[in-house]
């Protein structure tokens, strides 16, 4: 990891409101922006010296695994509305499929009670679609969000997609999945189920079309709490 001084953030801070003097709130897109406590400490002396902190206010994204009471306080000093994490999934052996061994569903949940304590909205990405993922395990995603709005208020679900560079790019190119010599790259737009290929769908336990299905489900789910902020019990 390589960082930029504090005195670089607000440098760039200022060259935003330089071009957009009208601008209320900046996304800090970095998930690692506030893992280096002193770092952040430094950025947010700076930033309320300067008295930004009355003039915009900051969407930060983070890392959960890392994520505690300091990190929070410090956020909450610069104006922090929103933090964002990459929670990944409900069960905890596909989070550290996806992520790595030191994540875990209970850190995520810390995470979320920290946000909820000092008043920060927490919003959340979620990924499904992973070859060993079962469909409990898809439930379990769907209800770890539904329970935990509040406090996360935004989310956002995507397919695994063998991205190159990634250890899933490789796994998909041995399956013959993909070719470093693809003509048609948009299959691997997770953001757009019309170009989303079935050819680059691996799961071991359910279907394409379960996979949509669940999709389907997760965004009407995530429409109806963002108008109804109290959840309704498992049971009903």
């Amino acid at each position: 990891i390589r960082y930029h001084s504090a005195e670089r953030v607000i440098e760039e801070i200022y060259e935003i409101l330089s071009h957009h003097p009208g601008q209320e709130v900046i996304s800090i897109f970095d998930d690692l922006f506030a893992i280096h406590k002193r770092r952040l400490e430094e950025i947010v002396h700076l930033i309320r010296a300067e008295k930004l902190h009355h003039r915009v206010s900051f969407i930060s994204h983070a890392k959960s695994s890392c994520f505690d009471e300091d990190i929070a306080k410090l956020l909450k000093l610069m104006n922090s509305s929103m933090v964002i994490f990459g929670f990944e999934s409900g069960s905890d052996r596909i989070v550290k499929y996806l992520k790595d061994k030191h994540s875990s569903i209970e850190k995520n949940q810390r995470a979320i009670d920290i946000c909820h304590k000092y008043n920060l909205i927490a919003g959340g990405y979620f990924i499904i679609g992973s070859p060993m993922e079962t469909e409990q395990e898809l439930a379990q995603t769907y209800w770890f969000i539904r329970q935990n709005n509040p406090p996360i208020r935004t989310s956002g679900t995507f397919f695994l997609t063998p991205l190159p560079g990634t250890v899933y790019w490789e796994e998909a190119l041995k399956a013959g999945r993909v070719t470093n010599k693809m003509e048609d790259w948009s299959i691997l737009d997770f953001t757009d189920l019309d170009k989303w290929g079935q050819q680059i769908f691996a799961n071991e336990h359910y279907s394409f079309e379960t996979l949509l299905f669940a999709h389907q489900q997760f965004e009407e789910m995530l429409q109806i709490n963002s108008l109804n902020p109290k959840p309704k019990n498992r049971e009903t």
